[in-house]
Formats: structure tokens, C-alpha cells, sequence
């Protein structure tokens, strides 16, 4: 049933199939006009802007991330400041809010 074969039949197996061919100029100004178009489109993506909500989750994360390995306190540190900065933008926005309704109110 099964037919052994030898290490030089086996290393030999893919002797006759073709693994390259020979490219025409056409097909090489498209390889490159469709990697240079690749590169445009990557650097005009920029950033969505994200929302308070959203960063205070990833801050979550971030505090679950660090409980479950093997991190100092040097870290929990650095989250805890960035909370306070995020607290104080918040802060600010509301404080902003209220000025400019008292101004608009008579």
C-alpha cells in the first residue's frame, strides 16, 4: 500500500515544480506604484481624538494589567498620576461650562 521512499526521493519530491517566475516590466511598476500608494494612505491616517470615558477605561485596564504581573509601585504611581490629570481636565471642562452659561444668562 504505502510506497517508502528513500531521503533523496524525499528531498527531490518539488524538484519539478516551478517556485519563480520571471516578472515583465508592467508587472513591476505595479509592485512598486502599489506599495508607494500604501504609503501615502498610512501616513495621512491620523488618530481619533479619544474621550474622557473612554481614556478612564483604558486606565482601568491598565490598573487590572498591572495587579495580574509583576509590576512596582513606581507604576501604580505613574497610573495614579495620570487619574489626577484626567480628574483635573474634567474639572476644568465643567468649571468652563458653567462660566460661559452664568455669561450667557440674564
Amino acid at each position: 500500500m504505502f510506497m517508502m521512499l528513500g531521503l533523496d526521493d524525499y528531498a527531490q519530491v518539488d524538484d519539478d515544480i516551478s517556485i519563480h517566475g520571471v516578472l515583465t516590466d508592467y508587472e513591476l511598476m505595479n509592485m512598486v506604484s502599489l506599495d508607494e500608494d500604501e504609503e501615502e494612505n498610512e501616513e495621512e491616517e491620523l488618530p481619533t481624538p479619544v474621550i474622557l470615558s473612554e481614556a478612564k477605561k483604558c486606565l482601568t485596564t491598565l490598573r487590572f494589567y498591572a495587579l495580574g504581573t509583576d509590576t512596582n509601585d513606581d507604576f501604580f504611581g505613574a497610573l495614579t498620576n495620570i487619574e489626577k490629570f484626567l480628574d483635573n481636565d474634567r474639572w476644568k471642562s465643567l468649571t468652563q461650562k458653567n462660566i460661559l452659561s452664568d455669561f450667557f444668562s440674564k
